[in-house]
């Protein structure tokens, strides 16, 4: 092929090595860098937008059809970088917020599927609900924001009222976008995975083992 013809000229000792990075990039040029007749633009520029193009679909089709992922699924709509990011400057709260939106916490929902044996989706029950009023709730992420008394502190603290996915989703469109919201979300999930993450220590201690009956 020309395209193949033209590199193996400018570099011919790469050419004859076949050097990982020289035959990876003519594997990507072979894909992508093909002339267009009917569109004038730089051949970079429709190699670059053709490679994205393919990027972003298999990015939703894997963010789509992960169980992992269903959270950040219902979440994020459009591929590109959230607003949150630059605008939240309390780094921990910024971490917590990234941390819950990809799933990667210790809530139940998520360990669970680490236990061994692997525990099914519907039994990664919220242990304090379970314990405290015997309410068999998954620990999830919409659990822990909306539902579970044992947050209830801080979700007022920080005035939080929002008790659907789509409500929530809707806090990081880009119509609806508020810094001051992101802050105080931000900072809230902080608050509910630092209290997560003390009581789920409580609950592997010999001390909740042996007073099982009692709440904390």
């Amino acid at each position: 092929k020309q395209w193949y013809q033209r590199r193996v000229r400018g570099y011919p000792e790469q050419a004859a090595l076949q050097l990982p990075w020289f035959t990876n990039i003519n594997a990507l040029l072979g894909k992508y860098d093909k002339p267009s007749p009917t569109v004038k633009a730089k051949q970079s520029t429709l190699c670059t937008h053709s490679m994205r193009e393919e990027f972003v679909s298999l990015w939703t089709s894997v963010k789509a059809n992960s169980p992992k992922l269903e959270f950040y699924n219902s979440l994020k709509i459009k591929f590109g970088p959230e607003k949150y990011l630059s605008t939240i400057k309390a780094a921990d709260a910024r971490k917590s917020l990234t941390r819950f939106r990809i799933s990667a916490h210790n809530l139940y929902i998520e360990r669970g599927r680490y236990e061994t044996p692997l525990v099914p989706r519907e039994n990664r029950w919220c242990i304090y609900c379970f314990h405290c009023s015997g309410k068999k709730l998954v620990e999830d992420e919409i659990h822990v924001l909306t539902a579970c008394p044992l947050y209830s502190a801080v979700r007022q603290k920080w005035n939080f009222s929002i008790s659907d996915i789509n409500s929530l989703a809707s806090l990081f469109s880009d119509e609806n976008f508020c810094p001051m919201q992101s802050l105080s979300l931000a900072k809230l999930v902080h608050s509910i995975l630092s209290i997560n993450e003390k009581h789920t220590e409580y609950y592997k201690s010999d001390d909740f083992h042996t007073n099982v009956g009692d709440c904390i």
